[in-house]
């Protein structure tokens, strides 16, 4: 189940304000400062929480450049400032991957304003330096003001952004809360056409501007300056052991801004001996191999998977079909005799042929029985091809592009002049009962085996 934020006190939701005809503007977007640090608490669909980390890396001329940092990678984006809460960047590196937008529309330029009703409607064409370009159409609208909640910097004046985009057939929408005080967004929720799902909201900024400080309060000093170590406490927990389920940061206080000691992979057991009072999310006190102590966030570990069981048990999976680090699991009734062993494709097209071979078959039914494997054939690559496609998206280890030309390479596949027409159907049909297509992708592919008929 997705995790629900509540990230602002206020009842009046951002559809009531969208509909307000003439809700004023709030101060316009400004660039944010070099130095300013944000982190963030995310959550994808399932419950699968993460930690990034937004650092301006450099400013010039109204352009940022943002250094972003996830437990297992970092990249980076430019773009110009009144960007910042879209998904929109004129450069930027993903998962080693550069790439670049042609020329940025100036339409976009009037979103700085955050006046209500405003909206941008344009196309822009990413140029990735490799095989093909993408065109996307954008659609940005300012649709409303709200207030946002902070433990650091208290109730927040913030505007509301909706961003829709598609290409081909993937399409995204992005609402935003993006807070002029902090010249930042504090919070988001990104969904997808692939049921693709994040939520982020802001943990703790790091702020070098004076300007920012919070009403009534000292200007705090640069991140460097301050303790880590200071305003919190840790209570004794008895010592038990759990396990990082993702690639997780141990710091050397409960901060994410905290410097960091060391990086854990999925999957490393940790002695948990203390829990943190008083901090923003649950923070774990641990004992590092090296006896160096450490804080961990608390939603990166939990407890192991079980062991594989005895014979007569069965795993449920999600029905989203995402792996878990867990899973429930049920003992299955006990049959009076065993499962006769699995046959491979291979097996029965040789049995097949030596049953036509003996003359126990006719020339039709041998055919027939051919044609049958070969399309499960088909089926059991391309659906298991896109099943992993959709999985490695879904764990945000594929950009949108990436997302979009791995899809696109698989079902290109399917077609008259690799696969018998009556193969094809069958397989259409069955990705489609499966919903690894869509009705789109179904029609023109089901075309496409009728004309060559």
């Amino acid at each position: 189940m997705v995790k629900i934020m509540t990230p602002h006190r206020t009842a009046l939701s951002a559809l009531a304000l969208a509909l307000l005809p003439g809700a004023p503007a709030l101060a316009a977007m400004e660039a944010p400062f070099v130095g300013d640090e944000f982190a963030f608490d995310c959550a994808l669909q399932g419950g699968f929480q993460y930690q990034e980390t937004y650092r301006v890396a450099a400013s010039n001329g109204g352009v940022v450049r943002v250094d972003v940092e996830t437990g297992k990678d970092s990249n980076w984006y430019e773009k110009p400032f009144y960007l910042i809460p879209t998904t929109l960047a004129s450069a930027e590196k993903v998962g080693g991957r550069e790439s670049r937008v042609r020329r940025m529309p100036d339409d976009f330029a009037q979103l700085r304003d955050l006046e209500v009703g405003t909206q941008v409607n344009a196309w822009v064409t990413e140029d990735r330096g490799t095989l093909s370009d993408y065109s996307w159409s954008y659609k940005v609208a300012v649709v409303g003001n709200d207030i946002y909640y902070n433990r650091d910097f208290g109730d927040l004046d913030v505007t509301i952004l909706d961003e829709q985009r598609y290409t081909g057939t993937y399409s995204s929408k992005l609402v935003t809360y993006y807070a002029p005080r902090l010249r930042f967004p504090v919070y988001w929720k990104y969904t997808d056409s692939n049921r693709g799902e994040v939520e982020c909201q802001l943990m703790t900024a790091s702020l070098n501007q004076p300007q920012m400080a919070g009403a009534g309060q000292a200007a705090p000093p640069p991140a460097a300056a301050r303790p880590a170590t200071a305003g919190f406490s840790v209570a004794a927990l008895p010592p038990r052991t759990l396990t990082t389920l993702t690639r997780s940061n141990v710091r050397v206080a409960p901060a994410a801004d905290a410097e960091r000691l060391t990086v854990l992979p999925v999957g490393t057991d940790v002695r948990i001996d203390g829990e943190v009072a008083g901090g923003a999310g649950k923070w774990y006190r641990i004992t590092l191999s090296t006896g160096d102590v450490g804080f961990i966030f608390g939603s990166l570990v939990g407890e192991a998977a079980p062991a594989p069981r005895q014979a007569g048990t069965a795993t449920d999976k999600p029905a989203s079909g995402r792996e878990t680090r867990t899973a429930a699991v049920r003992t299955a009734a006990p049959t009076p005799r065993a499962a006769a062993p699995a046959v491979s494709k291979s097996e029965r097209l040789a049995r097949i042929e030596d049953l036509y071979k003996s003359g126990l078959l006719t020339a039709s039914e041998y055919e027939a029985k051919k044609s049958e494997l070969a399309a499960e054939r088909a089926v059991g690559s391309i659906a298991a091809e896109l099943t992993d496609v959709n999985r490695k998206f879904r764990r945000n280890e594929l950009t949108p592009e990436a997302f979009v030309q791995a899809r696109a390479s698989v079902l290109a596949r399917i077609n008259p002049d690799d696969m018998d027409p009556k193969q094809g159907l069958i397989l259409l049909n069955q990705l489609l009962e499966q919903k690894l297509i869509s009705q789109t992708e179904y029609g023109r592919k089901r075309q496409l085996m009728i004309d060559s008929i």
